[in-house]
């Protein structure tokens, strides 16, 4: 079973991931480093490794973002943003 057939028509899927698109490989390394040896190891993903989430929803506006760009009401936040959110809503 996979976790889309887990929820019914009609169920919303919200998810926010880190990502480290766009981040240079020295910082970016350097975070990683920090949760190498951790009990919660960091999984950073791309877009399109995040966007896979979201099979078989069809995604609320707008649309899998940066974070600070999901924003349904009011303008985006300009800060940089390292991760990716999106609502979904499953067919």
């Amino acid at each position: 079973m996979s976790r889309h057939d887990a929820t019914a028509p009609g169920s919303h899927l919200v998810l926010s991931h880190l990502t480290l698109d766009g981040i240079p490989p020295e910082p970016a390394e350097r975070g990683q480093a920090v949760y190498r040896n951790s009990s919660a190891p960091l999984v950073p993903r791309s877009r399109a490794e995040t966007a896979r989430f979201f099979a078989g929803y069809d995604l609320v506006e707008p649309g899998l973002v940066a974070t600070t760009r999901w924003r349904p009401e009011g303008e985006p936040e300009t800060v940089d943003a390292h991760g990716y959110a999106g609502v979904g809503v499953r067919r």
